[in-house]
């Protein structure tokens, strides 16, 4: 696999940047300084949706991001249930009785992965949006419906206009980077999936297992992105710097939801963007996948605002090789 150690940032047009050869916290702090996201405070949407090698937002990763940015971080999760040990399944229904084990097991995953030591840094603060929600203490649903018709925008599900933690808003007005983990498939897959920017804020939905909205995902994440942009500035960030996921037959590592997949190591890559769905096609096209008429762009562009399709095309002239 190749690794890029020259440091290189392009401006792909305005506001949508790609960098590689990111090892470091300086470049990182630039690129956000473009994007007017380099001083606190700001809000780190991580994705720690499992446990399996290459797919979450690592120790490593979440520590440059944190350095990256000068002042207050607040890293915002929800519970899921892939990534407790395995020895109860979580379902759409039983959650909330077995609340209790889910945070233990959450404890336990930071732990084992050195997350723990980042969420103590006196500079960080953590919110896990399932407790707080689940525990009352959610914003206000009228709140929530008057933030979002200032906006010119409602949900398509009701169920989400209580669904963002009161805590949050003391940061009403910040960044919220969707800081994503790019996953892909191999595009000559049929129907190849991906995981960006976009989808990463999914796992804001209080559920540990969010099945129940997979009926309606587009609708789901997009209802996610408006819920939060009416509150806090979104912007979408999608990287590999040091791992990134390849979904393929033959793939290395597997997964509970029957993928093989490859685990990319070090390509030190970020694309960042004030349109989280650029930043997703543009991440996309840089492994060979178009997802521009994807029901999560089309949804994503009727409800969030247009997006440039070019950014696609435009990904070829980069020379990103996996």
């Amino acid at each position: 696999m190749p690794v890029y150690d020259g440091l290189r940032v392009y401006e792909v047009r305005e506001d949508l940047y790609f960098a590689r050869g990111i090892r470091d916290a300086a470049p990182l702090r630039e690129l956000f300084r473009m994007l007017a996201v380099a001083e606190g405070p700001a809000i780190i949407k991580v994705n720690w949706f499992s446990p399996y090698p290459g797919q979450f937002t690592d120790a490593a990763t979440l520590a440059l991001a944190c350095d990256a940015i000068e002042g207050e971080k607040i890293v915002v999760e929800g519970h899921a249930a892939e990534r407790n040990d395995g020895s109860r399944e979580i379902t759409p229904d039983n959650g909330r009785e077995n609340w209790d084990w889910i945070k233990e097991q959450e404890k336990e995953y930071l732990r084992r992965f050195g997350l723990d030591a980042v969420l103590a840094r006196d500079d960080v603060t953590y919110v896990n949006v399932t407790d707080e929600v689940w525990a009352g203490r959610a914003v206000p649903e009228d709140e929530v419906r008057a933030a979002l018709e200032g906006h010119g925008s409602r949900l398509a599900l009701d169920g989400l206009y209580g669904a963002l933690p009161e805590k949050l808003v003391a940061w009403r007005g910040r960044p919220l980077v969707s800081l994503a983990r790019v996953k892909v498939s191999d595009p000559r897959r049929e129907a190849p999936g991906f995981s960006l920017s976009l989808k990463n804020m999914f796992g804001l939905i209080p559920e540990p297992n969010r099945g129940a909205y997979h009926e309606r995902l587009p609708e789901a994440i997009t209802d996610v992105c408006l819920l939060y942009g009416a509150f806090f500035r979104l912007v979408g960030v999608c990287e590999g710097i040091f791992h990134a996921v390849r979904v393929r037959e033959g793939g290395a590592h597997d997964t509970s939801w029957g993928d093989r997949y490859d685990d990319v190591e070090d390509l030190g890559i970020v694309v960042a963007g004030a349109k989280a769905a650029e930043a997703d096609a543009f991440a996309a096209a840089l492994f060979g996948l178009d997802i521009s008429a994807r029901a999560v762009m089309t949804t994503a562009e009727e409800r969030l605002g247009p997006w440039d399709k070019m950014v696609v095309l435009e990904a070829s002239r980069y020379g990103l090789e996996i």
